[in-house]
């Protein structure tokens, strides 16, 4: 069984434990080389890459078993952080930037402010902008230089915040959801106990990848995957709630 399909059969029978997590690792270690976190890869301009994402949404230091096994099998990971005092704290985050992973700030200031506050139009793209800057500003141990966005099922579309404001000119070098939507990059996103095998567009927005889809050139990129050949551009996303 290659790791993909291993991937697929883990996740359909529940939550991923530790010993499932290492044999994961162990499973896709032909991609070891391809390995890095967005930073060096956007900074580097990296032509291929393999990355490791997780979105941790409740008490990180349920995470750190995960990222202390990454570190011993040679792996570098993102870890994306909610704003609140029970994810985004000092010491496991700290921890986790000195076992080479990469921390950065999972946002979604946009969607809370509308919904907390009731803000509109240029009113709450202000709000969410300051409640953004002052996230960072808050936080300034942990040297965030990358970001991901947390949309909520029927909620607002937070990156719509960078219309009129650019993240940069808070030292954030790479988001995640914006920076990386090349139509050659397969996703895999892991949630709810499910794998969904998806694409994104120029746009940003995911698309299921079917069969007999093709993605610059490549002719079946479904049955490709799931046979185990190697691609060249791959991110595998967790989302850990």
């Amino acid at each position: 069984m290659n790791p993909l399909q291993w991937l697929f059969r883990k996740c359909s029978i529940g939550r991923i434990s530790l010993e499932d997590y290492r044999a994961f690792l162990l499973a896709i270690e032909k991609y070891h080389d391809l390995n890095d976190t967005y930073i060096n890869i956007a900074r580097l301009k990296k032509p291929g890459f393999f990355v490791i994402h997780h979105d941790v949404h409740r008490d990180i230091d349920r995470m750190m078993p995960y990222a202390v096994l990454e570190h011993e099998l040679g792996w570098k990971a993102n870890y994306f952080l909610r704003n609140d005092p029970h994810v985004l704290k000092f010491p496991p985050a700290r921890k986790m930037i000195n076992l080479k992973h990469d921390v950065g700030l999972l946002y979604d200031m946009l969607d809370s402010c509308h919904t907390e506050l009731g803000l509109t139009g240029r009113d709450l793209e202000q709000r969410a902008w300051t409640r953004f800057q002052n996230t960072l500003m808050g936080h300034l141990d942990f040297n965030i230089t990358a970001i991901a966005c947390y949309n909520r099922p029927d909620g607002l579309d937070n990156r719509a915040m960078w219309k009129n404001y650019k993240y940069q000119t808070m030292n954030i070098r790479c988001d995640a959801d914006t920076d990386f939507c090349e139509d050659d990059i397969v996703y895999f996103k892991v949630q709810d106990g499910a794998v969904h095998y998806l694409k994104r567009d120029y746009y940003g927005e995911y698309h299921l990848v079917k069969r007999w889809f093709r993605i610059r050139g490549v002719r079946d990129l479904g049955r490709r995957l799931k046979l185990g050949k190697k691609t060249r551009r791959v991110v595998v996303r967790f989302n850990w709630a």
